[in-house]
């Protein structure tokens, strides 16, 4: 915590695991525990990305985002991506989608197919609000104007379900490298890149 924010700070520094693994950058994630996020509620947030080299920041995953509350483990149990920025695909895009089971079995998945700002998502603080409606409405805003909508999706459990059961537990994270693209380590520098919160809040619609 540092001036009321938390903040995620990832590090090109060499770490060794308790499994006794070696990795050779560190980041974070924090888990909330003890909070129920349930349809007729909306989730707001405010945060910012700042990498040590804006030119350079390829690798850099902030997100917010739940999954698996629905049971029957992942793609089945649900995901729900209120926000993700790959900047070694673009770092002027953010990413909102939803993961489920489709009823052949299969992993389905819906996005907004990303919204491009005109410039880099990391050059001011963002808001975003995603209002989590009654029967699967889902509806994804960020700073103020609406960038996704979902009414239905061919769900392995019939639609809305599993994405009108509450959830029990959000996700923050400062990801690094994986299957957008690797890390370019300027995006560190000797002092790390930060992904701040302001603040999360649960608010009831209507």
């Amino acid at each position: 915590m540092a001036n009321g924010k938390l903040v995620l700070r990832a590090l090109n520094e060499s770490y060794t695991c308790p499994n006794g693994s070696t990795r050779r950058v560190t980041s974070g994630m924090v888990r909330t525990k003890g909070v129920t996020f349930r349809p007729g509620q909306a989730l707001e947030f405010k945060v910012k990305l700042t990498p040590a080299d804006h030119d350079n920041q390829g690798g850099l995953w902030p997100a917010v985002w739940a999954s698996g509350w629905g049971g029957g483990g992942w793609p089945r149990g649900g995901e729900l991506d209120f926000l993700e920025v790959m900047t070694a695909v673009d770092p002027k895009r953010t990413i909102k989608t939803l993961h489920y089971t489709k009823p052949n079995g299969q992993h389905g998945h819906t996005s907004n197919g990303g919204h491009y700002l005109s410039e880099y998502f990391s050059a001011r603080w963002h808001t975003f609000r995603f209002d989590y409606g009654q029967d699967g409405v889902l509806v994804w805003y960020q700073d103020g104007q609406e960038v996704h909508r979902v009414t239905h999706v061919d769900t392995i459990q019939g639609y809305p379900d599993p994405f009108n059961k509450p959830i029990t537990e959000l996700k923050i994270n400062l990801a690094l490298g994986g299957s957008p693209g690797p890390l370019d380590t300027r995006a560190l520098g000797s002092q790390g890149a930060t992904y701040e919160i302001d603040y999360i809040r649960i608010l009831n619609l209507g």
